[in-house]
């Protein structure tokens, strides 16, 4: 009996490890498509990053004209200040990094998900691969924009409330709180 349910654990994580390396491969290929020209550009990306900027410097969430960031959620310009302050990056070029490690997350937790939900694992596997190939999914990584930080803190609060369902642990209804509570300040 305990040889049977350490081959159950052994198979699940080699599921899991299967996962994490497709979400590493999401990662990777977002990295290579925004190093040549970093993460692209929009009027909101814009906005992020100079408040980003402002921030770091001390200056406040002020905007490339001098407005204060109201518009736009602030979360994602405080994560690119954080990094601009702690790893003096500027925040235009880790957007790019942000959203590559954030892609490959999300490739992972959908793969969670999915093998959390379905027995079969070529379904699972094909499942995680249609997320990494998603073109949408996709197009908002290469932007330096706040989609992909939603759409990860979504996951993650999809993951520990299903997780908090099963076992009712304390831990995964303040993860999956503290995942709600930051998507609010993500995505207005």
């Amino acid at each position: 009996m305990i040889n049977f349910v350490l081959q159950l654990k052994y198979r699940s994580l080699i599921k899991q490890i299967a996962l994490g390396i497709l979400g590493f491969i999401g990662a990777i290929i977002i990295l290579i498509i925004t190093s040549s020209h970093g993460a692209g550009i929009t009027p909101d990306s814009v906005a992020y990053i100079s408040a980003a900027r402002n921030l770091a410097e001390g200056n406040g969430f002020l905007t490339y004209n001098g407005l204060h960031l109201v518009v736009q959620p602030p979360l994602y310009s405080i994560i690119l200040a954080v990094i601009k302050k702690i790893l003096l990056i500027d925040p235009q070029i880790s957007a790019g990094y942000v959203n590559a490690v954030l892609f490959g997350f999300i490739v992972y937790l959908s793969g969670l998900l999915f093998l959390r939900f379905l027995n079969s694992f070529a379904l699972i596997f094909l499942g995680t691969i249609s997320v990494l190939i998603s073109y949408a999914i996709v197009q908002a990584s290469l932007m330096a924009l706040s989609e992909t930080l939603f759409i990860f803190l979504v996951l993650l609060f999809l993951y520990y409330f299903e997780k908090y369902q099963s076992n009712r642990k304390f831990i995964s209804l303040f993860l999956f709180s503290v995942s709600a509570a930051l998507a609010c300040l993500t995505r207005y």
